[in-house]
């Protein structure tokens, strides 16, 4: 039955409470108890004030395609964690970036239990009382709250992984041509704003999730092409949107590949298998278990990185079905010859374990792949049994044998207050321990903003020493962007955690127009690293001294003259018109839908 009006509201209603909760659980870690924010902060935060800098210079839809802010020079709308073109960085031009996190915080928990509350009553049609417990379970899951603590902010469109899937589903179950694309199209702006915010890494993960989504459906309904052509075409038009900033991004990182990173992986199944569920109903284990549990590292994995908690509920609930489906003596019944459909959703099922659990052989075919090969950990993947658990529990909620209408409604409430309590008991002293100091850029933030003559600048190049004088990776290093330097050995994953591929030399502390040996300028052109044979140059060369025109625009903020690729002027076309037609027939399938009956004739042409 779908949910009438007054239900919707309601759930509306009762889902925004929970950020009563929420936000006194989880918004006390952004700043904690002493101030201070998680380690990852320390890129995140002075790259809100950067791309505040060029809105201020440029306006709101100008492509920054490069900063002076880092590095001495580096692409930014080429960078694949780039977050220029996403809520957090939109909000940051009216509000401080601490205040963007806390609305960052409550805005994608909500939306998060909006989309799984509609995706679980509308889509798979489950009982009013077990859509609000998965929308719960979803919304306080500690992938997104723990990870945009530590300052993993860009990972919060995954939290518009069940809107996504709603709207895919939608398409499916619709009739009419203007209708499907309509609700397809929604699904791929969804999907597509994780690419060009700075998801990257995650956005095939989110694709993932969609079309498990999809095989769940159909393993309720029927099993047909449609839907998987529905999925396929979600994610085309999705990959057509984000296509200027997926070419950009490639051409970034293939003068920098990751391929020497080891991929770390679960050392045995069942070592996997304890980490899973400890991490997704429990806490994970301390740091020295997850270590010893992962096999073929590079570096240490710290707690964050296995926060997927949504509570001991779910397992309870899924716990007890189980019990009643055990005495119903399921081993009699002939299991010899399972459908074909049943083993390809259990193979979808499995597949994100599967690719974190070490083996030689398999590991060295990961590595041999595109996109999983760069990775330097997998895990993240595991976020889609945050999905998956969330909407099994509501299945197993319905499937209880409830004696009376009360009963539910009394075990949704015990299971709500169960998840809120384990939140909120749970230990956070790896958080409350983190110690980025965000109070010099938010101050320079708030003085800017009142400045009506503010004209942003990088003067001069900054190198932090230790006492022997030895180059230093300070914690605060990308901070001196408020004292209009650009720090030469910046945070910047890219060029490894370390700076081990970062080309720095001849970079040298001191004013940025200063020229020195082979006639070039003390500054990256940064079009080097993403347009090298374009700009007739290579990966980390200076401005040249006949470039001090582009060069000046650079440091200023403005917009400087370089080439692109053919390749990238195809791409920024058709993300263009990819984006103009997905909102246009989202937006006349919206209007068409709250037209009266009688002039509605449109909505079903094709039909």
């Amino acid at each position: 039955m779908k949910a009438s009006k007054r239900e919707t509201a309601l759930a509306l209603l009762f889902g925004g409470a929970l950020l009563i909760p929420y936000q006194m659980i989880f918004g006390a870690l952004i700043p904690n108890a002493s101030g201070k924010l998680g380690h990852d902060h320390t890129g995140f935060i002075p790259a809100m004030l950067d791309g505040y800098n060029w809105f201020s210079v440029n306006g709101l839809f100008s492509v920054p395609w490069f900063t002076p802010a880092f590095c001495g020079g580096l692409p930014a709308f080429p960078h694949p964690q780039n977050g220029y073109f996403s809520i957090p960085q939109w909000l940051a031009f009216f509000v401080d970036p601490l205040t963007v996190l806390q609305i960052t915080l409550l805005l994608f928990a909500y939306l998060g239990y909006v989309g799984m509350w509609l995706l679980l009553r509308d889509s798979f049609k489950t009982s009013p009382m077990a859509a609000l417990l998965g929308a719960t379970l979803f919304a306080f899951n500690g992938f997104f709250a723990y990870r945009l603590a530590i300052g993993h902010v860009l990972f919060h469109p995954i939290m518009l992984t069940p809107l996504a899937a709603f709207l895919l589903l939608r398409a499916v179950n619709t009739g009419g041509r203007l209708a499907t694309a309509g609700w397809l199209s929604g699904a791929a702006l969804l999907l597509a704003y994780g690419m060009i915010s700075g998801m990257g890494s995650l956005m095939p993960a989110m694709a993932f999730a969609l079309l498990l989504t999809t095989a769940l459906h159909m393993q309720q309904t029927h099993w047909r092409a449609r839907p998987l052509l529905i999925w396929a075409g979600v994610c085309v038009l999705a990959v057509a949107i984000s296509a200027a900033k997926i070419v950009a991004s490639f051409a970034f990182l293939s003068q920098f590949p990751r391929v020497d990173y080891l991929l770390p992986g679960f050392r045995t199944i069942l070592m996997g298998l304890d980490l899973l569920v400890r991490s997704l109903f429990w806490t994970p284990p301390d740091l020295q278990t997850i270590n010893h549990y992962m096999d073929n590292r590079t570096w240490g994995l710290e707690r964050h990185e296995f926060e997927y908690g949504l509570s001991l509920v779910p397992l309870i609930i899924l716990a007890i079905v189980a019990l009643l489906w055990l005495r119903q003596r399921p081993w009699s019944k002939d299991w010899s010859r399972p459908k074909t459909h049943s083993i390809v959703l259990a193979l979808l099922i499995l597949f994100p374990f599967a690719i974190n659990t070490f083996e030689p052989h398999w590991n060295a075919f990961l590595k041999s792949l595109p996109v999983l090969g760069s990775s330097s950990f997998l895990g993240r993947w595991l976020v889609i049994y945050t999905v998956l658990v969330a909407m099994a529990a509501a299945w197993a909620f319905d499937a209880l044998p409830w004696r009376n209408k009360a009963l539910p409604w009394l075990a949704l409430a015990l299971c709500v207050g169960g998840v809120i309590a384990q939140n909120a008991l749970t230990d956070k002293q790896h958080y409350q321990a983190q110690g980025y100091d965000p109070t010099a850029v938010v101050k320079e933030y708030n003085a800017v903003k009142q400045r009506e003559d503010y004209a942003p600048q990088i003067e001069a190049l900054l190198m932090y020493r230790d006492g022997a004088g030895r180059p230093l990776l300070h914690a605060n290093r990308n901070d001196s962007l408020i004292v209009r330097q650009s720090p030469i050995l910046c945070y910047e994953p890219i060029f490894g955690y370390r700076l081990g591929r970062f080309p720095w030399r001849p970079l040298r502390p001191g004013p940025a127009d200063m020229s020195f040996e082979k006639n070039i300028f003390n500054f990256k052109n940064p079009a080097c690293y993403v347009y090298p044979d374009e700009n007739q140059c290579k990966p980390g060369d200076h401005f040249r001294l006949d470039q001090h025109a582009q060069l000046m625009k650079l440091l200023r903020y403005h917009p400087y003259e370089f080439e692109m690729s053919t390749a990238q002027k195809i791409a920024n076309v058709v993300s263009l018109a990819a984006l103009a037609g997905a909102m246009l027939c989202l937006l006349a399938n919206l209007v068409v839908g709250i037209m009266p009956s009688g002039f509605r004739g449109t909505r079903h042409l094709g039909k």
